[in-house]
């Protein structure tokens, strides 16, 4: 039987707790696919975030400072104001062409999320020597990206009445995995 249009492939590289409701194991999404976004691939494992560590060599351009923006969107719907704030930082390479406006984007997320709780904070690892990209969330889970966070086709982001710009779960993917790993099974 063929999966739907909005179901990915799941392979489980090992059995999750019974009373484990997070998914472990290996994802993969097909080009085109729709109903993806990073509330449906991270939400559920971001309640109760108080720490989150990306590794992803290119969030250089806009779409990708977006992208990023998007996903810190995410995080802060499953922040619990009980706790005084959360920590956030990336590992990206820098953007070496002279015009580029990545630390001015980046600087500019970190002052968009500081007042709602989110300290979002970089660094641009010099030695270009990170490929891998994943998402490290408490500690506890690895999320493992294999196109890291640009997964989606062009779509018109500038026109305000693009169904896709608000909604990314009716935006098409480029093909892609995740690997979802536990890293610690204390919560």
């Amino acid at each position: 039987m063929a999966a739907s249009a909005s179901t990915p492939t799941e392979t489980s590289s090992s059995q999750a707790p019974a009373d484990s409701r997070l998914f472990e194991g290996h994802k993969e999404f097909r080009e085109n696919q729709r109903g993806v976004s990073y509330e449906t691939l991270l939400g559920p494992y971001l309640d109760g975030v108080r720490e989150v560590d990306i590794t992803d060599p290119y969030i250089r351009q806009f779409y990708q400072c977006r992208n990023l923006m998007e996903l810190l969107e995410v995080i802060l719907r499953h922040f619990d104001y009980r706790v005084p704030e959360i920590q956030v930082h990336l590992l990206t390479a820098p953007d070496d062409f002279p015009d580029s406006k990545q630390t001015y984007y980046l600087d500019q997320i970190a002052d968009a999320t500081r007042p709602m709780g989110l300290n979002f904070t970089y660094e641009l690892d010099e030695s270009h020597t990170i490929h891998a990209r994943y998402v490290r969330i408490n500690c506890q889970w690895d999320v493992m990206l294999d196109r890291g966070l640009d997964i989606w086709q062009r779509f018109d982001a500038g026109d305000a009445f693009c169904v896709e710009a608000g909604m990314p779960e009716f935006r098409r993917v480029k093909q892609f995995e995740v690997v979802y790993r536990r890293l610690r099974k204390d919560r």
